[in-house]
């Protein structure tokens, strides 16, 4: 028993298109495009969404900078520059406290890498291997799981062929049905004409003799023709 299945193309059973019905359906297809298209102002009709920043100041502050149409400020690159204090404030302690504190940040990050360089030829290759072997293992997982469903795939295709060419079955079936139906209706229906027809000419006939013929069925035309007769 083929399944009940939602109306839909059936590729398996389908006929090609020929070219004059592709030529239709490419038309329909090009001709709907352009209504699909977004329109300019489609989502005027919605509300402005309510965005609350409560304990984000930093992102209020750049919402508002963005609304506004404001250019992003440029980085602040002083931090990353060693120069000493300008020609007027060389006699300044806090200047020179300022540059001697920057220095020192840029001592403590120049000793950070040093380390980092250190820790990276002592243990970078150990590192290393155990981040290609997590990689390895992914890329297993994901092979497998490719697998499972390239294999669900040709499952489900399989499937939609057999139910597909069982419903050709059926559908080819029930055609097969439906003309020997239409052609024993149109034999009766050519029947019933042939019989109007004969009808009509044992009418014309039975006139011609001049016996009188009414529709009032068999019985009544025999006797009206017994009668007709005994005169």
């Amino acid at each position: 028993r083929v399944r009940a299945m939602a109306p839909a193309a059936l590729p398996y059973i389908d006929p090609d298109l020929d070219d004059g019905t592709r030529e239709k359906v490419l038309a329909m297809i090009a001709e709907e495009l352009p209504k699909l298209r977004p329109r300019k102002g489609m989502l005027a009709h919605l509300p402005n969404p309510e965005l609350s920043f409560e304990g984000t100041h930093l992102l209020e502050a750049e919402w508002m900078r963005v609304c506004s149409g404001e250019p992003m400020p440029p980085l602040d690159t002083s931090n990353a520059e060693l120069e000493a204090p300008a020609h007027g404030q060389q006699n300044d302690p806090e200047a020179w406290e300022h540059c001697a504190g920057t220095a020192s940040a840029h001592l403590e990050y120049e000793l950070n890498r040093q380390e980092n360089l250190e820790l990276m030829t002592e243990h970078g290759a150990s590192a290393w291997r155990v981040y290609l072997a997590r990689l390895e293992a992914c890329l297993q997982q994901m092979k497998k799981d490719a697998e499972g469903l390239e294999a669900a795939q040709q499952r489900l295709h399989k499937d939609r062929k057999y139910e597909q060419l069982e419903a050709g079955r059926a559908l080819a079936a029930l055609h097969e049905e439906w003309v020997q139906l239409v052609g024993k209706n149109r034999a009766i229906e050519d029947a019933i004409a042939t019989v109007h027809a004969d009808h009509e000419n044992l009418r014309v006939q039975a006139e011609a003799m001049g016996i009188a013929v009414n529709g009032s069925g068999a019985h009544d035309g025999q006797q009206q023709l017994s009668t007709n007769g005994s005169g």
